[in-house]
């Protein structure tokens, strides 16, 4: 793709387009490079669970990677139609940085705000931060474990005889596993687990699992496909405990 004003008329509708939730995980650019990066997907996800529609999306991630380390911005929002009409999803910002403290210990602190109608969540605001460990690195394999604790405040749009609270807040405990396999040149496989427990109350565990190929296309377009998993062993009145999410998209780097 040569022609730049292709490229950044692809970049404005991939920007503008959106999708239901991300994994901040999927999306790092851990090899090595400086500078700014930015990476704009565009999506088509399959959601059953909670909700039972289909709609087209983006993720859009802006990195800047230095020697130390490096931070990003990640930023997704959700529009669709479900049954006809219009819908608002989800809407989320996330800021990290990584800082890299040895070979084998990154340490990151990180910063979100999030919204989903879906799940009758009005606004959740986290921060945290954590040891990220390369415990395992070749050019084709990379295995890393991440902890962090993190504090969470919710708000619900919930009624006052709701029998889970309209409002929460909670210290939770963060850990998880990335695997990144190189199985061709231009075709990777991420795998990442997440478990979330609150220290608050050790019955309410939040599991998150990501599984995505992205097949390089050509020097800078990408084409994905991922399935995630979300589950909340205490959700809100009226929501399910388990959500999944299917999802195909082609994505612009620049």
């Amino acid at each position: 793709m040569t022609n730049p004003f292709l490229r950044f008329t692809l970049f404005i509708l991939l920007a503008s387009s959106a999708l239901a939730q991300v994994n901040t995980e999927k999306f790092r650019t851990d090899d090595g490079k400086t500078g700014f990066a930015l990476r704009a997907e565009l999506n088509f996800t399959i959601m059953s669970g909670n909700t039972d529609f289909k709609f087209i999306g983006s993720d859009t991630r802006l990195d800047y990677s230095r020697s130390s380390g490096f931070t990003f911005l990640v930023f997704n929002s959700g529009f669709g139609s479900n049954n006809g009409k219009r819908f608002f999803g989800e809407t989320l910002f996330h800021l990290r940085d990584v800082e890299t403290v040895h070979e084998m210990i990154q340490i990151e602190t990180f910063g979100q705000y999030n919204q989903n109608k879906e799940r009758l969540l009005i606004e959740r605001i986290i921060g945290g931060a954590g040891p990220r460990l390369r415990l395992y690195r070749t050019d084709a394999f990379q295995f890393i474990l991440g902890t962090s604790f993190f504090y969470e405040t919710e708000l619900y749009d919930l009624s006052d005889s709701a029998v889970h609270p309209r409002h929460e807040e909670a210290v939770r405990f963060n850990t998880y596993l990335t695997l990144h396999l190189k199985i061709k040149e231009n075709a990777k496989l991420m795998g990442v687990v997440y478990l979330q427990p609150s220290l608050n109350d050790w019955d309410d565990i939040r599991y998150i699992s990501d599984l995505a190929l992205n097949v390089n296309l050509d020097t800078s377009v990408d084409f994905s496909t991922t399935i995630n998993m979300r589950y909340d062993s205490i959700p809100p009145d009226d929501i399910k405990k388990l959500d999944m999410t299917t999802k195909m998209g082609i994505s612009l780097n620049f």
